[in-house]
């Protein structure tokens, strides 16, 4: 009879233990399970409460560089040139997420410059306070036997809120190269 009833009041602490932290998550904390081999957190999915603001289901629009740089490194006119713009628009509801969008075009060279422009539209389901970044980049359409020119060029242009749905977002980038 007492072995029975020391089960049973462990399980009324296992249980109101349980229960208060439940109680916690509800409160602001994370739910989740704590797996004791390895002592990794794994957060459970969880439901928005009613009348919780919900992600923009769809946010579109297009992005738009204008990449303008001084030929100083004296890139020959002949080089085969691509410029890419990668956008990375960072989810900021409490879901999360990153979508990556990478689009290339050939660039412009002459003596005293190299230009081009790339578009990359997008559609996304983010919240409306999720961040975007651009990145862009200008590199040989290939490099090897036939192409000596090696120029490969990486830079963010910045971050910044994502636009409001179905606008176009232009951005002029100049440097050197």
């Amino acid at each position: 009879m007492r072995r029975q009833f020391a089960f049973l009041a462990m399980g009324i602490v296992a249980a109101a233990g349980f229960f208060a932290q439940a109680a916690t998550a509800r409160a602001g904390g994370l739910v989740g399970v704590l797996d004791p081999a390895t002592g990794t957190f794994r957060v459970l999915p969880q439901v928005a409460p009613a009348g919780a603001p919900v992600a923009n289901p769809n946010i579109s629009g297009t992005f738009v560089v204008n990449y303008s740089a001084t030929n100083v490194s004296k890139v020959p006119t002949t080089a085969k040139l691509f410029c890419s713009l990668q956008v990375e628009i960072i989810d900021s509801s409490p879901a999360g997420g990153v979508d990556v969008f990478a689009y290339s075009s050939p660039a412009t060279v002459t003596a005293s410059t190299v230009t081009c422009t790339v578009k990359v539209p997008y559609l996304v389901s983010v919240s409306p306070t999720s961040i975007v970044v651009l990145s862009n980049s200008v590199s040989p359409a290939s490099v090897g036997a036939t192409s000596n020119t090696l120029v490969n060029q990486l830079v963010e242009i910045g971050s910044f809120t994502i636009p409001a749905n179905g606008t176009t977002t232009t951005k002029n980038f100049s440097t050197s190269i």
